[in-house]
């Protein structure tokens, strides 16, 4: 946003990318992690909550959407990022022993 237009291409180019690495990534990681042995029930396993989150969100969006101001949906949907992602910074990698 601060760079304004000249930088949607870039954005556009880099975000298309990393969600091609991530289809990829998504499911080569498990099965070089796991092996082929029960690949499709641990694929179905982990596609799970992604799934209900994705089929889910439609139903408890459009109320807030509807009741509320835009801000405060998108301020909520913040929040609902910055606790995702305080779940995650403990699954960081240990910094290496001096």
């Amino acid at each position: 946003m601060l760079a304004g237009p000249v930088a949607a291409v870039p954005f556009v180019l880099l975000y298309g990318a990393s969600n091609g690495i991530l289809t990829i990534s998504r499911g080569a990681v498990p099965l070089a992690l796991f092996g082929p042995r029960g690949y499709p029930v641990l694929m179905g396993r982990l596609a799970l909550p992604i799934l209900l989150a994705q089929a889910a969100a439609p139903a408890v969006t459009a109320p807030l959407v509807a009741g509320l101001p835009a801000v405060a949906v998108l301020g909520l949907a913040g929040l609902l990022a910055a606790a995702a992602l305080a779940c995650l910074l403990p699954l960081r990698a240990a910094p290496p022993p001096a």
